[in-house]
């Protein structure tokens, strides 16, 4: 039984994507699908939605580097919702802005099961990251979280930190290659200084 499918750099359209979420609905054993450097958009990502409402078996899916914009991460979001398998989504390098973050942050307060999130090199923004962690203050699964390259500045940077005022489960959070202030760094290093298990890159 196949457990692993890499289809990194293959050219995939949202037709393969069609695909592989009618294999996904069908074959059960799949635990990791891997579609890096791909151009499955929108769409792609609409039809994979579609099969993780009812898969329970897939827990890593890596749709880095896919074109895929806020329509796209809407349709992801509301699998979330739904979904009770998915443990680590892979979304770096996409055309995610505030309005794709917003879908996730909602899903985020629903989710039970999520406990990695990529966002690497979108555009979300300092309110876009503000609405990941109204989420994340209702979420008690999600343990790591990358915003790095996301165009952030001190506003987001603050509602990230707000998160650990909450009790957070989160371990690891990556906001690298943003703007930091002086300010926001003392607090990012007393918040290490309180939660010595806590790994935060900047």
């Amino acid at each position: 039984t196949l457990a692993s499918l890499s289809l990194v750099n293959n050219g995939v359209e949202a037709a393969g994507a069609q695909a592989l979420a009618e294999g996904l609905k069908e074959h059960l054993t799949l635990f990791e699908l891997d579609l890096w450097n791909n151009k499955i958009g929108d769409d792609g990502a609409m039809h994979l939605a579609t099969a993780l409402k009812s898969n329970r078996t897939l827990r890593y899916l890596y749709l880095g580097k896919n074109q895929i914009g806020d329509n796209g991460v809407e349709y992801l979001a509301e699998a979330l919702k739904e979904n009770t398998a998915l443990t680590h989504l892979y979304l770096r390098k996409n055309k995610i802005t505030v309005i794709g973050a917003k879908h996730l942050g909602d899903a985020l307060q629903q989710n039970e099961m999520l406990a990695q999130l990529y966002l690497f090199g979108n555009q979300i923004g300092d309110e876009g990251v503000q609405h990941l962690a109204m989420g994340l203050k209702k979420n008690q699964h999600l343990v790591a979280l990358d915003v790095g390259c996301n165009k952030l500045n001190d506003k987001g940077i603050g509602s990230l930190i707000s998160i650990f005022e909450n009790d957070s489960v989160l371990s690891t959070l990556d906001i690298q290659f943003n703007q930091i202030g002086e300010k926001n760094q003392a607090k990012l290093i007393r918040l290490i200084q309180f939660h010595p298990n806590l790994k935060i890159y900047w």
